[in-house]
């Protein structure tokens, strides 16, 4: 008698995804902006270079169907070699509001840090005005991020999760500012903030 629960044949490729999330440089490689750099840094510390290299190919030919954003917490439906996509997520905490109050605050206070923000850029040393509050705008631990992904890989920081990574990273070169809302405080609000 067959059993009723079979393994499911994986194909020797991933299967193609059409219209899939894709790397900004289809060389796969990722811009030299420092937030991306900071965010890399992370990945290589969390996942092995036989993933990295799996998930940077991913990456690059989209096999992420879809990539939302929201406050502490980025997820996409990746597709493998299995049939159906691996439901993936990468959690990392936000800020409080009493925590987001201060910050801005500071931000205000510093008028050279508002200036560039309200101009869209983001200071390479932003993060000193987060350490007096005890926290820091990007993660700093790969620790601080919490991965999941349905593959069952024996890590959580598998291709699939790693792939998801390398989009966000990807993405903070020209949207610098998505790790705010990735903190939980989108943008648009931020910027709002230090007009008023």
């Amino acid at each position: 008698m067959r059993s009723e629960f079979r393994r499911e044949e994986l194909t020797m490729h991933p299967r193609k995804v059409r219209y899939g999330v894709k790397l900004s440089n289809r060389s796969g490689e990722l811009p030299q902006h420092w937030a991306t750099q900071r965010w890399m840094r992370l990945l290589e510390d969390a996942a092995t270079g036989q993933v990295l290299t799996e998930a940077m190919e991913y990456a690059k030919i989209g096999q992420t169907r879809r990539l939302e954003i929201s406050g502490g917490s980025f997820l996409g439906p990746v597709q493998g070699r299995r049939r159906s996509s691996d439901t993936t997520q990468i959690e990392l905490d936000t800020f409080s509001h009493e925590q987001w109050i201060e910050v801005v605050e500071a931000m205000a206070d510093q008028s050279l840090y508002a200036a560039k923000m309200l101009s869209g850029e983001l200071p390479q040393n932003v993060e000193d005005l987060f350490a007096p509050f005890g926290v820091h705008l990007f993660p700093t631990d790969p620790d601080q991020l919490r991965p999941s992904c349905s593959c069952g890989h024996d890590s959580p920081w598998c291709k699939h999760t790693v792939c998801l990574g390398l989009l966000i990273a990807d993405k903070l070169a020209e949207e610098p500012f998505l790790i705010f809302t990735l903190r939980g405080m989108p943008a648009d609000d931020l910027i709002e903030r230090l007009r008023q």
